[in-house]
């Protein structure tokens, strides 16, 4: 057997986290591939036989990034070393699964080979050193490397035409309306989270929140929705009476998710981490919603919606519709000097102040939040002395999973609250629960809804 080079030998080599279990989890013809690089890097660098492939959990979406390598000259596959000290920079032809065959480039250099959503690390090998040109790297060398030219170059061709502009990373087609595109996931405090790229509009597309049902229904047809939300049917939903088509309906439960192979699904940041692991480790794209309070938020998340399916342009109406409508309440309403209080109010005592949906709702159809007034911020469950205090001048009352007649017999009945001026006055609002508890566009309608009912000369 011919000497090692001296790039071979260990140098201050950096040890990557061993996780066999993931191993175990692959797919049989990954764990061949898996063994075959193994042999073919022990080929080359025969001092660290002892060393082995280990898969190291990872994000799904690390693979169609592109990031393998970081050392030297972008491309669509990674990058090629060009740099002595950089390391071993080997093409190697992917095995990705189907879904993501067209992020199929991937290197083994100075960062681990992303295989099928396991990041493979060389135990002993990654951090090692290798230059290109030792010049006793023997004939064996040679033909690896003429060998990866050869299925290295074609891969490479494929990637660039499939992107359409050569050398261009997938990553930066962030505002543009072209495929592969990157979504990147809004965080509470504004910073961005995960990003994930889409290589084509996706056509097998799951929701598990029903915000991202509303819209969905809106922006795509009913043959690209593979499954929306167990919400979408109850009465909260205000697409309950146009989902009799869509046939499968899904809660957050990875098993049955993963069981529809779809190729993008919505969840929400609520939902369980160990929901949203389980399917990023399956390898489906999963987009994950962090903001819900405020019109804002809304506008984004409709926009972001559409960016993910291709369907720009209708999110964008979308939004252009619930200002239109908000905007034309607001050309109806008297000074806020004027303005009514009001309280959503129920046996179960709880009441929603400042910082959240419904006090922008409240405030775009003409009415004071009497919740917020008091220094209420979110969710809290308050006294009946609590609510005295607040003496709304308006209580509203939910249609939908409510009995309407109960909730006014109750409030009405109840001796606690009899001094509250909206009890004296009987001054109820009627509010369908789908549209207050709306986190979609169709919150415009629930701003027209209140104001009509709050403000009737302005809409005579």
């Amino acid at each position: 057997m011919s000497r090692a080079p001296r790039a071979c030998q260990p140098r201050s080599c950096k040890k990557s986290r061993t996780d066999w279990q993931s191993f175990l989890e692959m797919p049989t013809r990954n764990q061949r591939h898996c063994l075959w690089l193994d042999r073919t890097i022990r080929d080359v660098c025969p001092r660290r036989r002892d060393s082995r492939l280990v898969p190291q959990r990872t994000d799904y979406q690390s693979v169609l990034h592109g990031n393998s390598c970081n050392a030297g000259v972008n491309s669509p596959m990674g990058a090629v070393s060009r740099s002595p000290s950089a390391g071993l920079a080997l093409p190697v032809r992917s095995f990705l699964p189907d879904r993501a065959q067209s992020q199929s480039g991937t290197f083994l250099g100075a960062e681990p080979l992303h295989w099928g959503g396991v990041a493979l690390a060389r135990e002993g090998f990654i951090g090692c050193p290798m230059t290109m040109h030792e010049k006793r790297s023997g004939w064996w060398l040679s033909w690896v490397l003429f060998a990866g030219l050869v299925v290295g170059v074609p891969v490479l061709l494929v990637q660039l035409s499939l992107r359409g502009r050569a050398g261009r990373d997938v990553t930066t087609d962030v505002e543009g309306h072209g495929w592969p595109r990157t979504l990147v996931e809004r965080l509470p405090d504004g910073r961005e989270g995960r990003r994930l790229v889409l290589p084509a509009p996706p056509q097998r597309i799951v929701s598990v929140t029903l915000a991202t049902d509303e819209i969905l229904l809106d922006l795509v047809g009913s043959e690209r929705i593979a499954a929306l939300s167990d919400f979408a049917r109850t009465p909260e939903s205000m697409i309950k009476d146009r989902v009799g088509h869509i046939g499968r309906f899904v809660s957050a439960d990875a098993e049955s998710i993963i069981a529809l192979e779809p190729d993008l699904c919505f969840l929400a940041s609520y939902n369980r981490d160990e929901t949203r692991s389980l399917l990023i480790d399956s390898g489906i794209p999963v987009y994950v919603f962090h903001c819900f309070r405020g019109l804002e938020d809304i506008r984004s998340n409709l926009r972001m919606v559409g960016r993910a399916v291709g369907a720009e342009e209708r999110a964008e109406q979308l939004v252009a519709d619930m200002d239109r409508k908000i905007a034309a309440v607001a050309r109806r309403l008297p000074d806020r000097q004027r303005w009514p209080t009001a309280l959503v109010y129920g046996t179960s005592g709880w009441v929603e102040g400042a910082g959240g949906t419904q006090t922008e709702v409240f405030e775009a159809a003409g009415v004071r939040n009497a919740a917020a007034e008091r220094g209420i911020r979110g969710f809290a469950q308050v006294s009946e002395e609590a609510v005295l205090e607040m003496d709304p001048d308006y209580l509203v009352v939910l249609v939908g999973s409510y009995d309407v007649a109960r909730q006014k017999e109750w409030l009405l009945g109840n001796p606690a609250l009899a001094t509250l001026r909206a009890i004296r006055q009987e001054r109820f609002v009627s509010l369908r629960e789908a549209l207050l508890t709306s986190v979609s566009h169709h919150v415009a309608d629930a701003v027209d809804e209140l104001a009509r009912q709050v403000h009737p000369n302005g809409f005579s």
